[in-house]
């Protein structure tokens, strides 16, 4: 009976390195998350992505689709899905300079490709099973045959220029994607759509009371 306590002696021993191995296993996963990661609300494959900030003047809105295209400081235009959280988007007009907190578009897949392989603009919304009606606020994904406007390792950024003209950026979480890519390269990306979270309207300036004027002269007495 003696070989008793050996053999627990030894189960607990693998329990226990068993347990240190999964620790040491499931640390690095925590460690290596990039800085700057927002977790994203949307119940799809896109789990995580930039949240960033931008000040813009307002150049065109369709409420009914929930969009808001918006010219940045360097004359870029960008068109950003407005989320529902953000409620104030009717008041909102074209003109106003506001502040639009919002998630980056973020790069999926980013495959070289031949300029002669043409590959038609897809949209699909993630997190949505076949023949079912998607939510209104899931993420969009997008699949388009671009060409590589420019490549930011440093800043996990590709800019694309779309079929149409229209540059997007994205984020892009594996380095060895943008390694692989210099500016000139055809691509074909699936990426999500920026979405906007909240828009900070412009103050309306109180118009200034009128001075009160102090009598003066024989008045004054």
């Amino acid at each position: 009976m003696k070989f008793i306590p050996a053999l627990l002696c030894t189960a607990w021993f693998t329990v226990l390195c068993g347990g240190m191995a999964v620790a040491q296993d499931t640390k690095p996963a925590q460690d290596t998350k990039p800085a700057a990661i927002t977790v994203l609300g949307d119940a799809s494959p896109v789990m995580y992505g930039r949240s960033a900030k931008i000040k813009a003047t307002v150049e065109a809105i369709d409420l009914d689709a929930r969009e808001i295209t918006l010219k940045g400081p360097k004359g870029r235009l960008i068109t950003l899905r407005v989320k529902a959280r953000a409620r104030n988007l009717p008041q909102v007009q074209v003109g106003d300079e506001v502040i639009v907190r919002y998630y980056e578009s973020v790069g999926l897949q980013v495959r070289k490709t031949e300029a002669s392989d043409a590959a038609p603009l897809e949209e699909t919304t993630a997190g949505a099973e076949p023949g079912q009606t998607p939510a209104s606020d899931a993420a969009k994904l997008f699949t388009i045959a671009a060409y590589v406007e420019a490549v930011s390792p440093k800043e996990k950024t590709l800019t694309l220029k779309r079929p149409d003209g229209n540059l997007v950026d994205l984020y892009v979480r594996d380095p060895n994607v943008l390694e692989s890519l210099t500016a000139g390269d055809n691509v074909v990306a699936t990426y999500t759509e920026a979405a906007a979270v909240s828009i900070e309207l412009p103050k309306k300036k109180e118009k200034p009371k009128p001075k009160k004027r102090r009598p003066t002269g024989a008045s004054a007495q």
